[in-house]
């Protein structure tokens, strides 16, 4: 189906019933904002998690003068570094917050804010 039918069949749906038209979008939208609001959620546990792991590996650096955890620590150091590098492109806060919240191993609470 090209473009022009497309068009004609969304015009005809339209003309025929346009509550239920506007129905479906709304639906639609909806759908839309509970992923996304998921997504939100799921990234803030994430980086509950990514606060908690620096604790781990500040542990591990520290037991390592005892014994050689250094390829445990090394992969957790970059597997941390890779997720800081999303959480602060496409996480719900600033970068200097989540830098904060790291380096204190603080929470960072709600979200969208510094």
């Amino acid at each position: 189906m090209n473009d022009k039918q497309k068009r004609k069949l969304l015009k005809k749906h339209i003309d025929n019933n346009p509550t239920e038209v506007i129905n479906e979008y709304r639906d639609v939208l909806t759908a839309s904002g509970d992923v996304i609001n998921m997504q939100s959620e799921c990234i803030k546990k994430g980086i509950a998690m990514r606060i908690f792991n620096q604790e781990v590996i500040e542990l591990l650096v520290k037991i390592n003068k005892t014994g050689n955890l250094t390829p445990t620590i090394d992969a957790m150091t970059q597997l941390a570094c890779e997720f800081d590098t999303l959480a602060m492109e496409y996480g719900p806060y600033t970068k200097q917050a989540y830098i904060q919240a790291v380096v204190t191993h603080s929470s960072l609470g709600g979200g969208n804010n510094g």
